[in-house]
């Protein structure tokens, strides 16, 4: 008799199904899926670093993103660690991490741009940084 894991013994685990075998063309989906969604924030890190701000980025949104792919990675590793399931799941792995790795990188940004503790505004007449109070 197989050992169930916590997750497969809830009663809507029947429900979810997530493959377990290697199949060809959801493999190469997901691998372009994973290089798009880690392509995705290369030009936002390049940009913020070129102009040295994160001017217009919503922290917010990218801490949501670090939520919902950190339970997304885990609920694939929950699920299974048996070699054959989680090889037919590394592309989408790989990206959710990966999307991580660059949303962290994003984070960083953030607090290395930040300016003062205090934020700030810019004048449209004058072009001046003003202390908002």
């Amino acid at each position: 008799m197989r050992a169930k894991t916590l997750l497969q013994l809830h009663p809507l685990a029947k429900l979810a199904s997530v493959p377990t075998k290697p199949q060809l063309v959801p493999q190469i989906l997901g691998y372009i899926s994973a290089l798009l969604f880690l392509g995705a924030r290369i030009p936002q890190l390049a940009k913020n670093y070129r102009k040295q701000s994160c001017e217009g980025l919503s922290i917010g949104m990218f801490t949501f993103s670090i939520l919902g792919n950190t339970a997304f990675t885990l609920s694939l590793l929950l699920h299974s660690l048996d070699n054959d399931y989680l090889l037919a799941n590394i592309p989408w792995i790989i990206g959710s991490t990966g999307t991580l790795v660059f949303d962290l990188a994003i984070f960083y940004q953030f607090h290395l741009y930040h300016v003062g503790d205090t934020p700030s505004i810019i004048s449209a007449d004058e072009g001046d940084v003003q202390q908002i109070v």
